[in-house]
């Protein structure tokens, strides 16, 4: 399996726009990710500012968010790793009332949903004290 791309970043929503750019990046460099690329960026995105608005910084050991993107022969594979406190968002968060007109609609969950559903597999584990989400868009594995 090739080497990972790797993205260390302060926890502060200003970060977002380099986030995104790393993404942008790689799927320049990977052919086999550029498919994938806006649903890695929303999926990214998505679990990003749900760590920077909903973890209080005092939580956390640090205030960074590890990314990796793992190219795959038809595929890529994303990894963030957090060291905030158990949170499983594929279990622990809440399933939004799709169902429910927007005003009668509790507010959380539509997000995560997303990112559940634009991911082809995804899993949760806490390892070391850190919470370690991986996407998988399109073919590959986890690492």
């Amino acid at each position: 399996m090739p080497e990972p791309s790797r993205f260390d970043i302060a926890a502060k929503d200003e970060n977002l726009d380099r986030l995104v750019a790393w993404i942008e990046d790689f799927c320049q460099r990977y052919t086999s990710a550029e498919p994938f690329e806006m649903h890695m960026q929303l999926s990214a995105e998505e679990l990003f500012l749900n760590e920077v608005n909903h973890v209080d910084s005092q939580q956390r050991k640090t205030d960074r968010v590890r990314f990796a993107l793992w190219p795959q022969p038809e595929g890529v594979v994303l990894v963030m790793e957090t060291d905030g406190p158990p949170f499983d968002p594929f279990s622990d968060a809440p399933e939004p009332d799709v169902d429910a007109s927007v005003e009668d609609r509790a507010i959380g969950g539509l997000g995560l949903k997303l990112v559940r559903e634009t991911a082809t597999k995804s899993a949760y584990c806490r390892i070391n004290d850190c919470n370690r989400i991986s996407l998988v868009f399109g073919h590959g594995n986890i690492p």
